[in-house]
Parts: structure tokens; C-alpha cells; sequence
């Protein structure tokens, strides 16, 4: 729940204007979308598939597309970030972003204070 009603406005403001220009970005486009499983940890094995996946659908010419959160949604952005790359280069960058912060919960490591200090740094909730 957003603390503030400014928070809340910012959100649909965001999501209406990602609604509204998205036709026009895709047209064209073999879409590919993922949504959903942000507790997917980056050290599951799951979030590499779904990397690798991603690399391999982007390489054949889908556009890939994600609701935006962390889990199997980055996992499907840094693949297609490497589609032009080699695999081990993918999985060597999972293996490095793979740790979990110290005392992050399982499963919850996205809300970890130093999970992503920028967001925090720009007085929001999350």
C-alpha cells in the first residue's frame, strides 16, 4: 500500500503513460511478454533459465517485455541485454549479481535497504 497519496498518483501516472505509448512501441514487434515472480532470487536456478531464455527468444527476434520488477522480470531483461553476447558472459554476470545482500530475507532480497539505494534515495516506497 503507497504511503502517500502522491506515491499512488506517481504510479498510475506511470502506468497510463506506459498504456498509452506501448501500441506504437510494439507495433510490428514478436512480443514476448513475462510478468510476475519478483521473489524469484537471482540464485535460483529458475532465474538463470529464464535469462537464458530470454537471450535466446531475443536472438530470434522477439522484442522482450516485463511488468518491470525484480526476479524472473530483470532476469528476462539481462538476457536479452546479452542476447548479443556469448552464455557463459550471461551467466558469469548472474553469478556476480547472485549474492544476496547480508540480512536480506529470502525471497524478499528486492527490499533489502541496500538492495536498491537509489530508490530509496528518491523518497520512495517501492
Amino acid at each position: 500500500m503507497p504511503s502517500t497519496i502522491e506515491v499512488s498518483l506517481a504510479r498510475r501516472l506511470h502506468d497510463h503513460s506506459i498504456t498509452d505509448s506501448l501500441p506504437e512501441e510494439i507495433e510490428d514487434a514478436k512480443v514476448v511478454a513475462v510478468m510476475g515472480g519478483h521473489g524469484m532470487e537471482r540464485r535460483d536456478p529458475f532465474y538463470a533459465k529464464v535469462a537464458r531464455l530470454s537471450r535466446r527468444l531475443s536472438q530470434s527476434g522477439f522484442l522482450m517485455v516485463s511488468g518491470g520488477g525484480p526476479g524472473a522480470m530483470g532476469a528476462t531483461h539481462l538476457g536479452a541485454f546479452f542476447a548479443a553476447r556469448e552464455e557463459s558472459e550471461l551467466l558469469a554476470a548472474i553469478d556476480q549479481i547472485k549474492v544476496r545482500p547480508d540480512g536480506a530475507a529470502p525471497g524478499r532480497e528486492y527490499l533489502d535497504r541496500d538492495w536498491l539505494p537509489l530508490r530509496r534515495a528518491a523518497g520512495t516506497d517501492g
